[in-house]
C-alpha cells in the first residue's frame, strides 16, 4: 500500500528502532543503546557484508563496550521500552525473534558517518511481520522530492510525514489543507506571525552571517601582515612602474593579484597535502570504510582562501597605489604617517559610541526599550534583535580595527628611553606594517578578552551558587545515562520503595571505591526524581496574570505592595530560574527521606525542622517562601504538549495538603519531597544517581583527580563534588592566542629582516652603539605587541563589564534574581599571558634578531 502511494519514483525502505541492552565481556557494565534493523546493507556506507547476527557497531559505542571487529556481544531486553521498564502489559512488548542474542561485531562505523548501530533482518524482528507497536520509520528516496500529493496519500495510509521541504516552507500547502493552528490564532498563547518561516529562517540566516562575518574579520587580519610587509619591501619596484607609465590603478591590481596567486598557491598544497594525510589517517583508523571527499566543500575551501587573500592584499593594495614616484624611488616610506589627520578620529569614535550605547543599557536606560513582547512577538522579536546584534558586531569591529592608525601614529609620541624614542617612530614610519600586525593581534585579543570574560563570569556566578547551596562533604555520582549506567533500566512508577530496590540491585562498586580511597566515605543514598516534568506550587493567596505576568497577593501588586512583595517572592525568584538542584537536569524536585538533607548547607535548626516534616510525610521547600507552620496545600502541574505547535503549557493535575516547612537555601530552585507526599500527588519516580557523604570535603583536584581514575576502567561515570561548580575554566584559547601572535611577530620579523637590517645598519653607521640598535628592536617588538594587546584587554574587559547585570530586588529589598556584576573579576590569567608574557617574549624576539654588528652591506652619509 505504502509503495501504492507514492507510485514508482520512489524507492522504500523499512528502518526499525529497537531500544536494546548490550554487554561484553570487556566491561562490567551494560550500554542502553538503539540498534536499528535494515532491510538489507546495501543501505549502509561501503555495503559491508553483513548477515543476519551481525552487528555494525557505532565508534563510541565499541569504544564504551572495548570490542573490536570480530568480538562478541550480547543483546538484551531486545524492544522492551523504555517507559515504563517495569509494565507487564502485552501491547508495550514487541515480538522477536530473539529478546537475548549474541552478535558479532562485523565492522565499526566511524562516527562522523553514522552515530548508530545497525543489523539486517530478521536478526530481531521478521521483515514481513512487523508488529503495530514496533518504532518503524520508512525512508523514501529518488531523484524528486515529495509532492504535496504524495504526502495526503501517504497520509492516507496512516504515515506521518517529515519532509524538510514543507517544514521550511508551509506556505507551499495549500490552504485547505492546513492544521486550524496554522491558519488563525485561535490558541490565546499564540500569536500572528509567530510561525513566519521566511522571517525565523531570515533571523537564522543573521545570526550565522554575524558569526561568518566576525571569524572572516578576524582570519583576514590574521593574513594581511604577510602582504603587508610583502608589499612595502616592493615599494622601489612600484615606484619604478609608476615612472615607466603605470597607472595607480595598474599598482593596486598588481598587488591584489599578488595576493590572489599566494591564495591559489596556498589552497592548492593545502588541499592537496590535506586530502593526502586525511586519506592515510582514515585509511588506518578505518580500514574498509570509503574515504568520503566533499569536492563541493574543497573548491568552496579553494574560493574562501583565494578570495580572502585577494581581500586582505587590499588596503596594502591601496596605501602602495597611493605613494609618491620620489619617496619610493629614494628609499623612503610612502606609508609614513607624519601627522595627525582628521579621518583618523572615526575608529576611536565609533568605539566611544559603542561605549555610551553599553554604557547607557547597563545603567537601567535601555535604548532599545521599543523592542520588547508587548510591541513585537514571536520570530519578529527575535529578528529585531538578530539585527541589532549584526549591527552592533559591525560598530564595534569597524571601531577596533579603524583605531589602530590611531595607536600607530601615538607610538611616535614616546619620548624615552631613547631606544624607545627610536622605536616608536619606525613603528610610525612603517603605518602599513606596523598596523597590519597590531589589527592582527588587537581584533583577536579583543574578542577573545570579551568572550572568556563572559565564560569566566558564568563559571564564578555558578560557584558561588554551588558553594552557597551544598555541603562540601556530598558527591554526586552519576552516568552518561545516570540509571543504565548502574545497569539499572529507567524506571517510571509512583513507588519509591520499588525505584530504590531496584536501583541498589547489581551496580558497580569500582566507582565508590575511587571516592572512599580519595575522600573518604561515611554514608551513600539514591537520589530519586520525577520520571516527567514537573513543577511544585503552594495553593498561596500570589496570584500570576498568564498575559502580563503581574504578581498579586489579595489584590495588591507586589511591585508596590510589602506584604504582597513578601509572599510572592518565591514565584518571582522561581521564574528567574536561579539554580537547579543538580547540573543538566531537567527536573527541580529530589524525592527522599531527611537522608537527602545531607546534600545542602542548613543551620541546625533548619534540618531538624526539615527532618520533622519529611518523616512526617511532607515537602521542604525554599527560606524564600513564607514559612506558615503546619500543613499547606500543594499543587502539581505537569507539561503537556501541544501535538501541533510541539510547545509545551503547565495543565495543574493533582493538589493534596501536606506537611510543610521552609528550611531550603533560597537561592535554590527546588524541593524535597518525602516518598509519602510523592505518592498522595501522583509523582511519577526514576533513579537518578547515588550521593556518597566523605569524611573530608572535596576540591576541583579532587573530582578531576577522580574522574581520571574513574575513567580508566570504564566511560560511565562521573564523580561530582556538589559544592564545586561542574564548569571548569580552559585556558586552551588563551595559550593558543598567545602562541598565534608569537607566530606573527616572528613571521613578519623574519620577512622584514633585510628591512629591519638597512635601517639599522644606517643607525650603525652614524654612530650608534651595538646594544641601542638591539635595543631598538627589542622596543620595537615590545611597543608593536602592547599596541596591539593592551588597548584590547582593556576594552574588552570594559565591554564585558557593561554586558553584566545587576541583581533584582523587591520592594523589601530582598533578591529576586541575582546580577552577574556583582561576580566580575579582571581575568588576570589573561592579562599576565597576553599582556605582560606577549610583550616581554616578542621584545626577545625583537632584541634577538636584530644583528647589526656585521660588516656594513653599505654606508649612507
Amino acid at each position: 500500500r505504502i509503495a501504492e502511494a507514492v507510485g514508482n519514483n520512489f524507492t522504500v525502505s523499512m528502518f526499525i528502532d529497537l531500544p536494546v541492552a548490550l554487554h561484553s565481556d570487556a566491561t562490567t557494565d551494560s550500554l542502553s543503546s538503539t540498534i536499528t534493523q535494515l532491510p538489507g546493507a546495501h543501505l549502509l556506507p561501503g555495503s559491508p557484508n553483513l548477515q543476519p547476527g551481525d552487528v555494525v557497531l557505532s565508534e563510541s559505542a565499541a569504544k564504551q563496550l572495548k570490542v573490536g571487529i570480530g568480538d562478541k556481544v550480547r543483546a538484551t531486553d531486545v524492544g522492551k521500552p523504555n517507559d515504563p521498564a517495569t509494565s507487564n502489559r502485552e501491547d508495550d512488548r514487541i515480538t522477536l525473534n530473539a529478546a537475548d542474542t549474541t552478535l558479532t561485531v562485523k565492522e565499526i562505523i566511524p562516527n562522523n558517518i553514522h552515530s548508530s548501530s545497525y543489523v539486517i533482518a530478521p536478526t530481531f524482528l521478521p521483515a514481513t511481520d512487523v508488529p503495530n507497536n514496533a518504532h518503524v520509520t520508512w525512508v523514501f528516496s529518488g531523484k524528486d522530492d515529495l509532492s504535496w500529493d504524495d504526502v495526503k496519500a501517504l497520509n492516507k495510509v496512516g504515515l506521518v510525514v517529515s519532509t524538510q521541504k514543507f517544514r521550511n516552507h508551509p506556505e507551499t500547502v495549500p490552504v485547505a489543507d492546513r492544521y486550524p493552528e496554522f491558519q488563525s490564532a485561535q490558541d490565546p498563547m499564540r500569536t500572528p506571525g509567530t510561525d513566519n518561516s521566511m522571517i525565523a529562517q531570515l533571523t537564522s540566516y543573521i545570526v550565522e552571517l554575524t558569526f561568518y562575518l566576525l571569524l572572516a574579520c578576524l582570519m583576514l587580519a590574521t593574513i594581511s601582515p604577510v602582504f603587508a610587509v610583502a608589499t612595502s619591501r616592493q615599494t622601489k619596484v612600484y615606484a619604478l612602474m609608476r615612472s615607466q607609465g603605470a597607472s595607480r590603478r595598474h599598482i593596486r591590481w598588481a598587488v591584489m593579484a599578488y595576493g590572489t596567486v599566494s591564495g591559489a598557491i596556498g589552497a592548492t598544497i593545502g588541499i592537496v597535502f590535506g586530502t593526502i594525510l586525511g586519506w592515510g589517517h582514515w585509511k588506518i583508523a578505518h580500514p574498509g570504510w570509503p574515504f568520503i571527499t566533499d569536492a563541493g566543500m574543497l573548491a568552496i575551501g579553494f574560493s574562501i582562501a583565494v578570495v580572502g587573500s585577494t581581500v586582505a592584499a587590499f588596503i596594502p593594495a591601496i596605501i602602495a597605489a597611493k605613494g609618491e614616484i620620489m619617496a619610493g624611488v629614494a628609499g623612503m616610506q610612502p606609508d609614513r604617517i607624519r601627522r595627525w589627520r582628521r579621518w583618523m578620529w572615526t575608529g576611536p569614535a565609533l568605539v566611544l559610541m559603542m561605549l555610551v550605547v553599553l554604557l547607557v543599557e547597563w545603567l537601567g536606560h535601555p535604548i532599545t526599550r521599543f523592542v520588547n513582547h508587548d510591541t513585537f512577538s514571536g520570530a519578529t522579536y527575535d529578528l529585531i534583535w538578530s539585527v541589532l546584534a549584526l549591527l552592533l558586531l559591525v560598530v564595534i569591529t569597524g571601531g577596533v580595527f579603524t583605531s589602530v592608525i590611531a595607536l600607530v601614529f601615538l607610538a611616535g609620541a614616546i619620548r624615552k628611553p631613547l631606544g624607545a624614542k627610536l622605536a616608536g617612530r619606525q613603528v610610525r614610519r612603517q603605518a602599513l606594517r606596523s598596523g597590519a600586525i597590531v589589527a592582527a593581534i588587537i581584533g583577536s585579543v579583543f574578542f577573545l578578552t570579551v568572550m572568556e570574560l563572559g565564560s569566566l563570569n558564568t563559571i564564578n556566578k555558578d560557584r558561588q551558587f554551588s558553594s552557597e547551596i551544598y555541603s562540601p562533604f556530598a558527591v554526586g555520582i552519576s552516568g552518561a545515562r545516570s540509571a543504565s549506567a548502574f545497569k539499572t533500566p529507567t524506571m517510571n512508577t509512583t513507588s519509591y520503595a520499588d525505584v530504590v530496590a531496584h536501583a541498589a540491585s547489581d551496580q558497580s562498586r569500582e566507582v565508590f571505591d575511587v571516592v572512599a580511597a580519595r575522600l573518604g566515605k561515611t554514608t551513600e543514598f539514591p537520589v530519586v526524581m520525577p520520571g516527567s516534568h514537573m513543577r511544585l506550587t503552594l495553593a498561596d493567596e500570589c496570584q500570576v496574570s498568564p498575559t502580563t505576568k503581574a504578581y498579586t497577593y489579595h489584590g495588591k501588586d507586589a511591585n508596590t505592595d510589602p506584604e504582597a512583595a513578601k509572599h510572592c517572592r518565591y514565584l518571582r525568584m522561581d521564574d528567574a530560574h536561579l539554580f537547579l538542584p543538580f547540573a543538566m537536569q531537567d527536573s527541580d524536585i529530589v524525592v527522599g527521606g531527611p537522608e537527602v538533607l545531607q546534600i545542602f548547607n542548613l543551620t541546625d535548626e533548619q534540618r531538624a525542622s526539615a527532618t520533622q516534616v519529611l518523616h512526617d510525610g511532607g515537602v521542604v521547600g525554599t527560606t524564600a517562601i513564607v514559612a506558615e507552620p503546619g500543613r499547606r496545600k500543594i499543587s502539581v502541574e505537569k507539561d503537556t504538549p501541544n501535538q501541533v505547535t510541539a510547545e509545551s503549557r503547565p495543565v495543574k493535575t493533582k493538589t493534596q495538603e501536606v506537611p510543610f516547612t521552609a528550611a531550603l537555601p533560597e537561592q535554590l530552585h527546588g524541593w524535597v519531597v518525602s516518598p509519602q507526599a510523592a505518592e498522595k500527588l501522583g509523582i511519577d519516580l526514576v533513579f537518578d544517581r547515588y550521593v556518597v557523604m566523605t569524611e573530608r570535603p572535596g576540591t576541583v583536584t579532587d573530582q578531576v583527580e577522580m574522574t581520571e581514575q574513574i575513567d580508566a576502567f570504564n566511560h560511565y561515570y562521573h564523580a561530582h563534588v556538589l559544592a564545586v561548580e561542574n564548569s571548569t575554566y580552559e585556558s586552551i584559547y588563551v595559550w593558543v592566542l598567545f602562541v598565534g601572535i608569537l607566530l606573527i611577530v616572528g613571521l613578519v620579523l623574519i620577512v622584514a629582516a633585510p628591512q629591519l637590517r638597512a635601517q639599522n645598519e644606517q643607525l650603525y653607521a652614524l654612530g650608534a652603539s651595538t646594544s641601542l640598535v638591539r635595543q631598538i628592536g627589542g622596543y620595537h617588538g615590545a611597543i608593536t605587541a602592547i599596541l596591539g594587546t593592551w588597548p584590547a584587554i582593556i576594552l574588552g574587559h570594559i565591554v564585558a563589564l557593561l554586558q553584566t547585570d545587576f541583581s533584582e530586588r523587591d520592594i523589601n529589598g530582598e533578591v529576586l534574581s541575582l546580577g552577574s556584576v556583582e561576580n566580575f573579576s579582571p581575568h588576570w590569567y589573561l592579562i599576565v599571558v597576553l599582556g605582560l608574557l606577549v610583550p616581554a617574549i616578542s621584545a626577545t624576539l625583537g632584541y634577538v634578531t636584530t644583528r647589526s654588528n656585521r660588516m656594513l652591506s653599505y654606508r649612507q652619509d
